[in-house]
């Protein structure tokens, strides 16, 4: 991920106000893409998700309308839209 911000959205699994917002480019899977010419190349699209702090809840998502502040560390306007499902962490039984 590019950068990350607060997000003042609140969690879909605990309702807490403590989300992360991490937005920035992922490349595509290799064969789902075409580029022309003979130089090494990737094709990437801008991915967004959200981590809440408080029960660790990750959601995949884009931002809609968003804008950012002069420097690009935060995130001032717009809102973070869900293209799938929370996922909760993974529990690790010993």
């Amino acid at each position: 991920m590019v950068s990350s911000t607060a997000l003042p959205q609140k969690c879909p699994s605990c309702g807490a106000t403590t989300l992360v917002l991490s937005w920035g480019l992922i490349s595509k899977p290799l064969g789902t893409f075409s580029l022309a010419g003979a130089q090494m190349k990737t094709s990437a699209v801008e991915v967004a998700e959200v981590d809440c702090e408080t029960c660790g809840v990750h959601v995949p998502g884009r931002l809609v309308d968003a804008t950012f502040s002069a420097d690009g560390s935060s995130f001032t306007g717009g809102h973070f839209e869900a293209t799938g499902p929370a996922e909760q962490p993974a529990v690790v039984t010993p």
